[in-house]
């Protein structure tokens, strides 16, 4: 007797670049897990969040997510801890049969639905998450891991983008 893995469906990208809308678009009733409720819970009075801190709520995160009781469930990470998130996904590949997304879009893009809507970084925070090395960090990780992962071309109306993601 064989047993169907669960699955989880994982979108990775830098902040703005429209993750949140594509699964609120494309899996408005499924578990929806953001890494940035965790995240936001150690930020400071000035807005930033320690960098340290940042590894804590990934850890949070993935405690909860293997605590979810669902068939389907779909997670958004940020750029963060590239080691630390994909070798966790390659435990999880024991429960879950995982689907994952390295999602794209240019700095301007990305500023731009960002301030669109309430940014939540600092500035100075907003620009070094597009200064990290995504998607080719990711992607060296992630063949190392040999886990599979699509790339999404965000930019595209996003009835082409959730098109790509439901193929």
């Amino acid at each position: 007797m064989s047993v169907t893995k669960r699955k989880l469906i994982v979108f990775i990208g830098k902040p703005g670049v429209g993750k949140t809308t594509l699964i609120k678009a494309v899996f408005p009733d499924q578990i929806f897990i953001d890494v940035l409720p965790f995240i936001e819970k150690f930020r400071l009075p000035d807005a930033s969040i320690p960098e340290e801190k940042t590894i804590i709520a990934y850890e949070n995160m993935y405690r909860y997510l293997e605590r979810v009781d669902s068939d389907f469930v779909v997670l958004e990470l940020g750029t963060n801890h590239p080691e630390f998130n994909i070798n966790q996904l390659k435990k999880l590949q024991t429960l879950y049969d995982l689907k994952i997304f390295l999602c794209l879009a240019s700095v301007l893009t990305c500023w731009e639905r960002a301030r669109a809507r309430g940014m939540r970084h600092t500035t100075e925070a907003f620009q070094a998450r597009m200064a990290r090395d995504f998607p080719a960090s990711h992607e060296k990780l992630l063949h190392a891991a040999g886990l599979n992962y699509q790339l999404v071309d965000m930019e595209q109306p996003l009835a082409v983008t959730a098109a790509v993601v439901l193929s």
